[in-house]
């Protein structure tokens, strides 16, 4: 399983990262913005994506996850500082695998990669 880390500050960017590799999932790829995050999906097709809903630059998060999920078929578990509507499926325009909040609860998402490894493998669109 290979996951894909966007996020604009750094420093969760590292935690997140290092939280997938203790976990086994290997040194994940870092993207600070939506056109990073959608060009490298496209080349490598990660089996997860973890992406924070508000990056900086000329798409967002919420973008970024609709094509990573609808176009690349992706997993995208979508993060934010703000709980609430903004995290909701019809604010966002997709479903994703799961919507998290900052700071961020490990075994929150160790929830939602367990979902995702229990689901199988996907297949590719």
């Amino acid at each position: 399983m290979s996951a894909l880390v966007v996020e604009d500050e750094a420093l969760t960017a590292m935690e997140l990262a290092l939280h997938l590799e203790r976990r086994g999932l290997g040194e994940a790829r870092l993207a600070s913005t939506g056109e990073d995050a959608v060009r490298m999906a496209r080349a490598e097709r990660p089996s997860v994506a973890i992406m924070d809903r508000g990056l900086g630059g000329a798409m967002g998060g919420a973008e970024a996850g609709r094509i990573l999920s609808f176009e690349l078929g992706v997993p995208v578990i979508m993060l934010s500082g703000c709980a609430g509507a903004e995290l909701a499926p019809e604010r966002l325009g997709f479903e994703p695998l799961a919507a998290l909040t900052k700071p961020l609860d490990d075994a929150e998402l160790d929830r939602a990669l367990d979902r995702l490894e229990a689901s199988g493998p996907r297949a590719a669109p």
